[in-house]
């Protein structure tokens, strides 16, 4: 079977995580711009290696908590390494199915979506369940390339514009609040569960 281009194998998991990367989407900073908190509940959804589930952990705190979900294993073994190592405790690990997340209903206080929702082949389905684990009051931020050409992967065509993105949180019941441009290559948008 021919690997989709829109979605980043875990062969080349190594990508995820480069001086170049970090210099155009800085995990902490990026973070601390979305609004995430001490005390925070976060659900990194398709949390990859952990780029963001670990300076996450930072920031949240002993009273915060993360839930780093993905639907690779080989990702979350390269996780649970880092934890380890770092002796980081409030990252609770948990392997996913991309429509169903093993999270309890309105469990969660901020959600981070980050370069996944472009893959994703029903956008609804996906939104619906996420506003399924967001409290009330919950946050949603979505990290995406922006929809241009930059001389990389995902294709232009699979990117997805502001307009699109409003659209697909508009249909799912999700108030739009705030977009931010992180780089030249990254958009961030913020959203709550109405």
């Amino acid at each position: 079977m021919k690997p989709d281009p829109k979605k980043i194998q875990p062969e080349h998991k190594y990508k995820l995580d480069t001086p170049q990367r970090r210099k155009i989407l800085p995990p902490y900073k990026t973070l601390k711009k979305s609004g995430l908190q001490k005390g925070d509940i976060l659900a990194d959804i398709g949390c990859g290696i952990g780029y963001f589930s670990i300076p996450a952990a930072k920031i949240v705190g002993k009273k915060g908590k993360i839930i780093a979900i993905d639907t690779s294993e080989e990702m979350l073994k390269d996780l649970r390494k880092k934890i380890k190592e770092k002796n980081i405790e409030n990252i609770d690990i948990k392997k996913s199915l991309p429509y169903k997340f093993p999270i309890s209903n309105q469990e969660i206080s901020f959600t981070l979506i980050s370069n996944v929702l472009h893959e994703i082949d029903n956008k609804p389905r996906f939104l619906k369940e996420i506003y399924r684990i967001l409290k009330l009051d919950g946050t949603l931020c979505i990290i995406e390339f922006k929809k241009k050409d930059t001389g990389s992967n995902p294709p232009v065509k699979a990117r997805l514009s502001l307009e699109q993105v409003k659209n697909y949180l508009k249909n799912s019941n999700f108030a739009f609040k705030r977009y931010i441009s992180i780089s030249n290559i990254f958009a961030m948008y913020l959203a709550n569960k109405k």
